[in-house]
């Protein structure tokens, strides 16, 4: 007892400092795992939207929805990296509009009711959403109220569990489509009311009116002689930091930007080595002996050609076209049927031919089709009408009309117009194209394809022509696997010498790379450059990493690349440095224009030929020209010659001071404008229209510049 008094009294301290810091080190423990947890959690985020986040789970839903509807829509299942960026993009800019007119509409209350929304989707009053949709639409394209109230029932609840399980996935995506249309026919109904709130207010009144048909009321013809100023030399004005800088601070939301950074992209082009090319030219030789041999020419084709082969008799026309070398044709004239055409090298490819038939017949036959499906119906149908026409071959066009399951065609005499045997052959198929091209003129016959029961009639034929059929071999010469090899190891190696961003660029170019400088690569860009096309993982990796980094090697196409970060630049207001090469440009361009209108003024010009005589310029004549032209045709966008075709005295030698250069000017014709659509009784509303239409997109450019925006998608695609 003594000793635990003792202990007690010597280190009750140093227990009180321990606990302490026990319960500190839980406490802390605690908070850095929320901490980590929190900051996992905002590393989700793809998207912000005055501080509304959207994380990466429910962005990508919205994505796969897209695509699905896409998918369903284009008949395209698929997709493309530019495709999936495109639908990413979509989805991206309908969440940021969703969030502006939901904010706006909460502030004033407008909302849409239940009993709105039923009449919209299955009432009297069906969206145009609904209206226009592929899915619900007849053969003639009009909205199918009938059809619609079936799909609708399709994907109830009873409808999909009752079904197999294959019909349930189909009925699933429905449902998914389904859903994703209503809440965009909400979204919609919500924006057509807050565009009527906007734009009812929106009235031309008689000034309005007055102003807007005076612009409109006469045209002008002008004779003119232009200077521009892009012909001057820039070292002939000068611009200092001190004008660029004031540009700079008047001019400073123009450069509004995202976060961005500035990279150097090194790379080598992969070129094809001497051996490549004795190796392709060897292989077109061993292709041309093979065809010299034996008849099996698709085969060989596939084994050695970049292209398939045609199994078609084809016109001199087509054998012509860039599609064959240069002077084939000449060869095949004069060729046996059966003769191998010497082998034809040309801009790094190599081409073989063999003649394999000749004939005499027309290039195309004109065609027209009555199609039923391949069930016993449709097949006694076709019987049937086919004996019609056997008697009465005019009828062709009433019973393609009445009878005919093709919407394509049937309402156009079952037209399919002109094909060639290479158009039959790639649409319809080898039997298609025999039947067709020996058949005999307004001679109907039945056949059976893919499509359905056809009754056929080639209606009529162009003039015999000599024909061709060409077994042709064509490669391009590309690196082999030893080149690209080699390739790959020197600038890995060069990578490995020079791993760091100084002094890399110079290195680069010593070696004989490429290098594109100071490149600007925002969260947006599909590429890390303009001539590296599928790059964007490499636009990912030069957010993901900081200054001074250097990625690794990328095998974009036929280039090896790899790229460095140069600045990190922030989302706000673009740096004045990093702005400099945009502004010195438009301050250059305004001083010559001031320079070239200062010597115009002083020469005084009396006339249009001596001053383009004596600068050798051409002079030239603008008609219909008035004051509303918004872009000038051979000019470009000058108001200062619209204020001129407006106002000026007639056969008066004016000098012009325009945006892009001088003018020395003489409107030498005005008469009223009678093609203006503001002459007529309408006016007034067509200038209110556009009244209100301008309204709306400024008013939503308003809406979109004061959201704060944070673009997170980098981080993920």
């Amino acid at each position: 007892m003594a000793t635990l008094e003792k202990i007690r009294s010597k280190y009750a301290i140093l227990l009180v400092v321990l606990l302490g810091l026990a319960m500190l080190a839980f406490v802390l423990g605690d908070l850095f795992r929320g901490g980590s947890a929190l900051f996992q959690d905002s590393q989700m985020v793809v998207l912000s939207v005055n501080g509304e986040n959207v994380k990466i789970q429910d962005f990508e839903k919205r994505v796969e929805e897209t695509t699905e509807n896409y998918k369903m829509f284009s008949g395209n299942r698929e997709l493309t990296e530019a495709d999936y960026q495109q639908i990413r993009n979509q989805v991206y800019s309908m969440i940021i509009m969703e969030n502006v007119l939901n904010s706006e509409a909460e502030k004033i209350g407008l909302t849409i009711s239940p009993d709105e929304v039923y009449d919209l989707v299955q009432g009297e009053n069906i969206s145009p959403l609904i209206l226009q949709s592929p899915m619900f639409k007849d053969e003639q394209g009009n909205f199918d109220r009938n059809g619609f109230i079936e799909f609708r029932k399709s994907i109830g609840e009873k409808q999909v569990n009752e079904a197999s399980p294959e019909l349930r996935q189909q009925l699933l995506q429905y449902r998914a489509y389904w859903l994703s249309i209503e809440n965009q026919v909400k979204e919609f109904r919500l924006n057509e009311k807050y565009d009527a709130l906007l734009t009812k207010g929106i009235v031309a009144n008689k000034l309005d009116i007055a102003a807007a048909t005076t612009e409109e009321k006469e045209i002008a013809t002008i004779a003119y002689v232009a200077q521009n100023s892009f012909a001057m030399p820039d070292s002939l004005v000068s611009v200092s930091d001190a004008e660029m800088k004031e540009y700079y601070n008047t001019h400073k939301e123009m450069f509004k930007v995202p976060a961005y950074r500035v990279v150097d992209v090194i790379y080598s082009t992969l070129l094809p080595s001497e051996k490549d090319k004795e190796d392709t030219k060897k292989d077109i030789e061993d292709a041309a002996a093979e065809l010299a041999q034996g008849e099996n020419y698709d085969d060989i084709i596939s084994s050695y050609s970049d292209m398939k082969y045609i199994d078609s008799y084809l016109s001199e026309g087509l054998l012509s076209s860039e599609y064959f070398y240069t002077g084939m044709l000449d060869e095949l004239k004069s060729a046996e049927v059966g003769a191998v055409l010497p082998v034809h090298q040309n801009s790094g490819t190599y081409a073989v031919a063999k003649l394999v038939g000749r004939k005499v017949a027309p290039d195309s036959i004109f065609i027209r089709h009555i199609l039923q499906p391949s069930t016993a119906e449709g097949t006694k149908v076709i019987d049937s009408l086919l004996n019609v026409l056997g008697s009465t071959p005019a009828a062709f066009s009433d019973l393609a009309a009445q009878f005919s399951q093709d919407p394509g065609s049937k309402d156009n005499a079952g037209e399919l117009g002109w094909v060639t045997e290479v158009q039959a052959l790639q649409s319809f198929g080898e039997e298609f194209r025999d039947a067709l091209f020996s058949a005999q003129i307004n001679k109907p016959f039945k056949f059976t394809s893919r499509f359905g029961e056809h009754i056929l009639l080639v209606d009529k034929a162009t003039a015999p022509v000599n024909k061709y059929k060409v077994a042709y071999l064509s490669k391009s010469v590309e690196p082999g696997t030893e080149t690209y090899t080699k390739a790959y190891n020197d600038i890995s190696s060069f990578k490995a010498a020079y791993n760091k961003a100084e002094g890399i660029d110079t290195a680069a170019i010593n070696k004989g790379y490429q290098v594109l400088y100071n490149m600007e690569v925002y969260p947006s860009s599909s590429a890390i450059a303009q001539n590296i096309q599928s790059s964007r993982e490499l636009v990912r990796w030069a957010f993901n990493n900081p200054k001074g980094s250097i990625s690794d090697i990328k095998d974009y196409d036929d280039k090896f690349v790899m790229a460095v970060v140069r600045k990190e630049i922030p989302q706000g207001y673009k740096p004045f440095e990093e702005s400099k090469e945009e502004i010195r440009p438009v301050l250059l361009n305004e001083k010559k224009v001031e320079k070239l209108f200062a010597q115009l003024k002083s020469e005084n010009p009396q006339s249009l030929e001596a001053f383009a005589a004596a600068h050798s310029l051409p002079a030239d004549t603008l008609k219909h020209l008035g004051f509303a032209s918004t872009r000038i045709d051979g000019v470009g966008f000058e108001p200062a010659l619209n204020a001129v075709a407006a106002s000026a005295p007639l056969n008066k030698v004016l000098p012009v001071k325009g945006m892009n250069g001088v003018y020395v000017v003489k409107v030498e014709e005005r008469v009223p404008n009678i093609n203006s659509p503001l002459t007529g009784a309408n006016a007034g509303d067509l200038i209110q229209a556009n009244l209100q239409s301008k309204v709306r997109m400024q008013a939503l450019r308003l809406l979109m510049s004061k959201m704060d925006v944070v673009d997170n998608r980098v981080r993920f695609y």
